[in-house]
């Protein structure tokens, strides 16, 4: 499953309020390295048959905001809470 069919670009733009595509290259970059984030908590994201959970891809959000606007690695507020019910790995 591409990235782009879980979290479209253009859906992710809207969340962040990003109306211009300057930085459309970075933010498709933060978007595969929250997914890689994600799925190294979660598991594959292709695991999931009836779709990628709506927490998972506001976790995915999260993550991405906070490297686009902080450059910060580490999980921001409210990440862990998001993911918790699908983690495979333990804090």
């Amino acid at each position: 499953m591409e990235t782009e069919s879980i979290l479209p670009l253009a859906e992710l733009k809207a969340a962040m309020r990003i109306e211009h595509d300057d930085d459309d290259d970075d933010l498709t970059g933060l978007r595969e390295a929250a997914r890689k984030h994600v799925e190294a908590w979660c598991g594959p994201l292709d695991a999931f048959a009836e779709g990628v959970p709506a927490d998972i891809v506001r976790a995915m959000i999260l993550m991405v905001q906070c490297l686009y606007h902080d450059a910060d690695p580490e999980a921001p507020f409210g990440f862990h809470e998001l993911i918790g019910p699908y983690r495979l790995r333990a804090f």
